[in-house]
């Protein structure tokens, strides 16, 4: 969540969601970017209901934050891929609600 990093760190905390593949996929930018299109063939798949699944395994309320897709391939180190949600979640106690528009 943006909340966790601002552009120039690595994330603090531990990621709301991981999904490790099966796959291997090579110790270079092709694999990255492998890695990072079988991520989002994942997250798609419960982009309908990800406001409820974001605001239920954060454990913090947010406001107005964005989502982003940081990967691990190959070392113990996360890389910013530089996507991100394309919107914000608002949560408080676990539930999601509606963010204002100010």
């Amino acid at each position: 969540m943006s909340g966790q990093f601002d552009k120039s760190s690595m994330p603090k905390g531990n990621a709301i969601f991981m999904h490790e593949h099966e796959t291997n996929f090579a110790c270079n930018a092709l694999g990255n970017k492998q890695c990072i299109n079988k991520c989002l063939e994942m997250l798609v798949r419960h982009l309908a209901n990800s406001h409820a699944l974001i605001c239920g395994a954060l454990d913090r309320d947010c406001h107005k934050e964005r989502a982003f897709l940081f990967i691990k391939n190959c070392n113990d180190q996360w890389i910013n891929t530089n996507l991100s949600a394309g919107r914000e979640f608002c949560c408080k106690n676990g539930e999601p609600y509606k963010c204002p528009l100010l």
